[in-house]
């Protein structure tokens, strides 16, 4: 039986570790790379969506003050369109509210739908924070 030299086998060892470690290395770096992207890019998206959730919102509340303010068919056509976006957008519990808002614009009930616009105001209180610390 062939003497092994404990020299030559611990060279090996270290050479094939040494060939192997770095491969290991860029698959997990890799990995941890991919899914980094994928939740920077996640949060990008959601944060897209919040903002155009908030421009939304703030121009149902921006186009239906002007309607109860001062009602033309300028305000009132631009009133419409945020009204239809409104209700997509809007979380539920607020949606009881928007088509109350509605039915009292249609009426001309203006000062009903002043009162439920605040009412709908109360549900968004980040809006009212982001407001504020500006």
């Amino acid at each position: 039986m062939p003497q092994i030299d404990p020299t030559i086998t611990i060279s090996v060892v270290l050479a094939l570790v040494a060939l192997v470690a770095p491969c290991v290395t860029s698959i997990i770096n890799n990995a941890h790379q991919r899914k980094m992207k994928e939740l920077e890019l996640s949060h990008i998206q959601n944060e897209r969506k919040d903002q155009y959730r908030t421009r939304i919102i703030d121009e149902y509340f921006e186009n239906t003050g002007a309607c109860i303010a001062y009602c033309t068919n300028d305000t009132l056509e631009r009133y419409g369109k945020s009204f239809a976006l409104a209700l997509l957008y809007f979380p539920e519990n607020a949606i009881h509210l928007v088509t109350q808002i509605e039915s009292d614009i249609q009426n001309g009930f203006y000062a009903d739908a002043n009162r439920n616009l605040e009412k709908l105001s109360n549900c968004f209180p980040e809006n009212k924070s982001m407001l504020l610390s500006k």
